[in-house]
């Protein structure tokens, strides 16, 4: 694709070689809407003289539906019949980018379970105390009462399965934006964006109740569990980073557990099942 830049850059037309999301029903012209401001080539194209490029993502619209591809796209200034040009070098790159996405979400997930690894849960934590100005949350740690009687009682590949479903049950009741993860053995970890504890108890319960009307045709005994939740308000964290913060609802776990187990305990409340 050749390009002119003897012309104002901004404004440029590249016919209907784009019809990217910000042309909208595609009445509107490429580079006439304000969005084209923000527009990674038109951006490219006002370096193109340093022989520049970039991986962008483009969005666009067919049959009512919006899509996205990945582009790598070079520009390399030349002169074109004695007119100062651009050769713009647009490679489809979609499929690797999208191979990329998902390679990565499988290293960020627990294969057991399908809830988020250690590693994973740990880097979300840590960034939510680094960004606490700007969001509150509750913390819960969470675990199983006596799993070792699962185990020893229907054997370990039945206890794998209790895992994985209590996962796929809790992925169904948190919204969106909160998130969970196993810390390890038996414990998972959740957070709940803008939620105050008494809230989160709510969710959690909703969990216990299914998982246990799930589980009831396979073990005849209802599982407990024990949490420890904390609540972290903005821009007043004592906690520096996540391992501190796991800490200390690791500790009112404990408390949990030794004060009758089956409950939820804050660090003024405590909440039953």
């Amino acid at each position: 694709m050749l390009q002119s830049y003897n012309k104002p850059i901004l404004g440029m037309h590249f016919g209907n070689a784009f019809s990217c999301f910000a042309t909208k029903d595609n009445t509107i012209d490429c580079g006439q809407n304000e969005l084209c401001q923000k527009c990674k080539i038109n951006r490219l194209i006002n370096q193109g003289y340093l022989n520049n490029s970039t991986t962008f993502r483009y969005q666009y619209k067919h049959q009512n539906n919006y899509f996205c591809k990945w582009f790598d796209l070079s520009v390399k200034p030349i002169i074109f019949k004695k007119d100062k040009a651009l050769i713009l070098t647009l490679h489809d790159v979609t499929k690797y980018i999208i191979e990329n996405i998902k390679l990565k979400n499988k290293l960020e997930i627990d294969l057991a379970t399908g809830a988020l690894n250690k590693f994973s849960l740990m880097t979300k934590v840590d960034n939510l105390i680094r960004l606490n100005h700007e969001k509150s949350f509750t913390a819960c740690m969470m675990d199983f009462d006596d799993f070792k009687i699962i185990n020893d009682t229907y054997g370990h590949l039945t206890g794998d399965s209790v895992l994985e479903v209590f996962s796929t049950i809790s992925k169904k009741h948190i919204r969106r934006f909160d998130f969970f993860g196993r810390y390890g053995g038996e414990e998972f970890v959740f957070v709940f964006i803008n939620l105050k504890p008494s809230q989160a108890v709510e969710t959690l319960r909703q969990i216990y109740v299914e998982f246990n009307s799930y589980l009831t045709k396979d073990i005849s005994k209802p599982l407990t569990l024990s949490c420890g939740l904390s609540y972290i308000e903005k821009a007043t964290s004592e906690f520096k980073n996540g391992t501190e913060l796991i800490g200390h609802i690791d500790k009112l776990l404990y408390k949990a557990k030794q004060t009758g187990k089956n409950k939820m305990v804050t660090e003024t409340d405590e909440y039953y099942f």
